[in-house]
C-alpha cells in the first residue's frame, strides 16, 4: 500500500494542474498560452532565487548562527526566506503581467495565469518525487557501503528507512501541499493583477507579505508541531486563499478605461443616455453638410 501511494502521490502532482488549467480554459474559452506563461514566470523568478539563497541569504543566517537555531531566530530564518520568496516570485509575476496586460484583463485570465505559476511548481516537485521513488527502489535491500561515500553512509539510511518507514497515508501529505500551494499562488496572481489594474502598489505588497508569511508559517510549524499539522494548517490556509480568490471576483470583472473587454464581462452594446446623445450631435451636425 504504501508503494502505491508513493505512486499517486506524485502523480496527483502532475496531473491536479493540468486538470484545473483544462477546466478553466474549456469554462471561458481561454488560451492556454496564459498557463504556460504563469509556468515560465515561475520558472524565471526561480533563475534569480535559488542562486540568491544559496550565495547570499542563507551563508549570512549560517553565520548568524539561526539555521541550527530554535525559537525565535528559526521564526526569524522563516520570514526572512518566506520574504525572499515573496519578493522574487511577486516582482516576476507583477513584471510579466505587466508585459502582457492587455492578454490578461479579467479575473479568469488571471486565475489560468496564476494556476500556470502555481501548477508548474507542483510538476516540479511530482517529477522530483519521482526520481525519488526511483532511487528509493534502486536502492532498496542493497548493501550501501559500495555505492555511497563513506560520509554520506548514515545519512543514506536514515533517508531510505525514514522513506519506507511512513504511515501508508503520508505521501499524500505533499500533495495536499501542492493543492494548497496551488490556491495560494492563484490568490497571487490576482492579488498582482489588482494592483496593475488599479495602479496601486498596496496590492503588490500585499502578495509580497502574504507570500512571505504562506512560506513562513509552513517553517515554523513543521518545526514546531510535525508534518500533519503543517499540511492541516497550510490546507485551512489554502481555502482562505480559495474564499479571497471569488471575493476578488466582482473588483476584476468592472471595466478599465481604456482596456480591451474580458471574458468575464458581457460584450453585447448597452443602450443608454451617451448613446442618445451622440445621436442627436450627429443629427445637428447634419445641418451643416
Amino acid at each position: 500500500m504504501l508503494l502505491v501511494m508513493h505512486i499517486l502521490s506524485p502523480m496527483l502532482m502532475v496531473v491536479i494542474p493540468l486538470v484545473l488549467g483544462a477546466w478553466v480554459v474549456r469554462r471561458w474559452r481561454l488560451d492556454w498560452a496564459l498557463f504556460g506563461l504563469g509556468a515560465v514566470t515561475f520558472i524565471i523568478s526561480q533563475i534569480l532565487h535559488i542562486p540568491f539563497n544559496q550565495f547570499i541569504l542563507s551563508p549570512q543566517l549560517e553565520r548568524w548562527g539561526w539555521l541550527s537555531a530554535d525559537g525565535w531566530p528559526w521564526v526569524m530564518v522563516a520570514l526572512m526566506l518566506g520574504l525572499s520568496a515573496g519578493l522574487f516570485e511577486e516582482l516576476a509575476r507583477y513584471f510579466v503581467l505587466k508585459r502582457i496586460s492587455s492578454r490578461v484583463q479579467g479575473w479568469s485570465e488571471g486565475v489560468l495565469f496564476g494556476l500556470g505559476h502555481g501548477g508548474i511548481e507542483a510538476i516540479i516537485v511530482g517529477g522530483l518525487a519521482f526520481y525519488g521513488l526511483i532511487q528509493a527502489l534502486t536502492f532498496r535491500g542493497v548493501p550501501l557501503e559500495g555505492v555511497v561515500p563513506p560520509e554520506q553512509l548514515e545519512g543514506a539510511r536514515i533517508q531510505l528507512e525514514g522513506y519506507w518507514g511512513m504511515a501508508w497515508y503520508e505521501p499524500l501529505w505533499a500533495t495536499l501541499e501542492r493543492i494548497s500551494a496551488i490556491a495560494f499562488h492563484t490568490m497571487a496572481a490576482l492579488l498582482v493583477l489588482m494592483s496593475i489594474r488599479q495602479r496601486r502598489i498596496v496590492w503588490l505588497v500585499g502578495a509580497i507579505m502574504a507570500h512571505a508569511l504562506f512560506n513562513a508559517v509552513a517553517l515554523v510549524s513543521v518545526k514546531a508541531w510535525g508534518v500533519a499539522a503543517t499540511e492541516t494548517i497550510l490546507a485551512a490556509v489554502g481555502l482562505g486563499c480559495l474564499w479571497v480568490i471569488f471575493r476578488l471576483r466582482p473588483r476584476l470583472v468592472a471595466n478599465v478605461a481604456g482596456s480591451i473587454p474580458s471574458r468575464d464581462e458581457d460584450l453585447s452594446p448597452q443602450p443608454g443616455p451617451i448613446k442618445d446623445k451622440v445621436e442627436a450631435e450627429r443629427l445637428d451636425d447634419s445641418r451643416f453638410i
